[in-house]
């Protein structure tokens, strides 16, 4: 009964050391695209890491017109803004997004989110690319910015109404 209890408590603590490793290598993967290569930017501070990561789900809930769940990124943004140095218009600008369920106004704030989002990151990539996105019809036609990590354009100022408006105007890399 004694080797029993003994054997039983070794594959518990086994099989949780296999669940550990699978779900830290299914974390790691998120990462990387099917040739694994890494695909979202990293930066010097694994706070700018953070908060680039929660900028990209607003842009994301933007681009399928979901003003909830802007609100919820950027809520969590404007958190981990607050570890971030010379962030405080960035942060207003996530706050005025998480204040409000508008996405005409969502979309308002974003454009000046992604200026003051560029001048946080520029200068800190370590590794990947951002590509500064521009839509001159946005924003009441007085056109506007926004960050993403890939190349092509989602357009978070219109949704899936004009998703491909835009054009790259600038590459930030390491």
């Amino acid at each position: 009964m004694k080797n029993l209890k003994i054997s039983l408590a070794a594959m518990l603590l086994l099989a949780s050391f296999f669940a550990s490793a699978q779900e830290k290598d299914k974390m790691d993967h998120n990462k990387m695209n099917m040739d694994g290569m890494q695909m979202g930017p990293e930066f010097k501070n694994k706070d700018l890491t953070n908060a680039y990561e929660r900028y990209a789900e607003i842009k994301e809930a933007l681009v399928n017109s979901n003003s909830v769940e802007a609100q919820k990124a950027a809520k969590t943004l404007g958190e981990a803004l607050g570890e971030v140095d010379r962030s405080d218009d960035a942060k207003k600008a996530s706050n005025d997004i998480a204040g409000s369920n508008n996405l005409e106004s969502q979309r308002k704030s974003f454009s000046k989110l992604g200026l003051e989002m560029e001048s946080l990151l520029k200068g800190n990539l370590t590794s990947g690319k951002i590509y500064m996105d521009f839509c001159p019809m946005a924003i009441g036609g007085n056109g506007a910015y926004w960050l993403s990590s890939i190349e092509e354009i989602q357009n978070p100022y219109y949704g899936s109404t004009m998703l491909s408006c835009g054009k790259v105007t600038k590459i930030i890399e390491k």
